[in-house]
């Protein structure tokens, strides 16, 4: 009888001390990250937006600053999700279902345009830079920029810009050289999240030549 007694009591003290040394499962739940609740925070800083999705990064001016008037994303709420902190939450598209979309502008000369994916629970799918980036200013020289996502999820980002021969003074010569061109990319949001994007191509819109100058266009 004393020797199951004494087993007894020692398998209550060996449970004792395995319990002791394992957290509870209450606790292990509780200490594991919550993911879907931190992208629930995110997403709701976004405004939803219907498709087609028309955004002007460059010129600046009033249109410019009217898009200073979307959240800024702090780092501790976008770093989870591929997304620094500064960016503006400037609105969440609406799809399938099967993933989140969002895009997010960052303040800069022009603005930058980012497109990102994430499956329901806030894992990152995919994401692209959706701007050209060859806008700027300088003498003779013009650029707009656009990005559009269509109706059917197909994407285009272009910058067109204008180059004009300009005098010593970098006027614009009447009658001057004028190139004419378009840098661009085009794709498509995939049904699975991905994002399929060209590299930049360029086209030439128009060409006007003045035979009577010597101008060459920069390289």
């Amino acid at each position: 009888m004393k020797i199951y007694l004494q087993l007894f009591l020692i398998a209550i003290v060996v449970i004792s001390l395995y319990s002791c040394s394992q957290p509870s499962i209450a606790t292990q739940v509780n200490d594991k990250p919550n993911n879907t609740a931190l992208f629930d925070t995110l997403i709701a800083q976004f405004t939803e937006r219907s498709l087609p999705v028309v955004i002007h990064p460059c010129p600046g001016g009033n249109e410019f600053s009217d898009y200073t008037k979307f959240k800024s994303i702090d780092s501790a709420t976008g770093a989870p999700f591929n997304i620094s902190g500064g960016g503006l939450a400037y609105g969440k598209i609406k799809t399938n279902g099967y993933y989140s979309a969002l895009i997010t502008l960052w303040a800069a000369d022009c603005l930058g345009t980012m497109l990102l994916t994430y499956d329901k629970s806030g894992k990152p799918i995919d994401n692209k830079y959706l701007g050209i980036g060859q806008c700027g200013s300088g003498p003779g020289f013009s650029c707009t920029e656009v990005v559009k996502i269509a109706a059917d999820y197909t994407i285009y980002a272009a910058d067109s810009i204008t180059e004009q021969e300009t005098d010593s003074t970098d006027m614009p010569i009447a009658g001057g050289k004028i190139f004419s061109y378009v840098v661009y990319k085009k794709g498509k949001m995939l049904t699975d999240g991905h994002i399929d994007l060209s590299a930049e191509i360029r086209d030439t819109l128009n060409v006007e030549r003045d035979t009577s100058s010597a101008w060459v266009r920069p390289k």
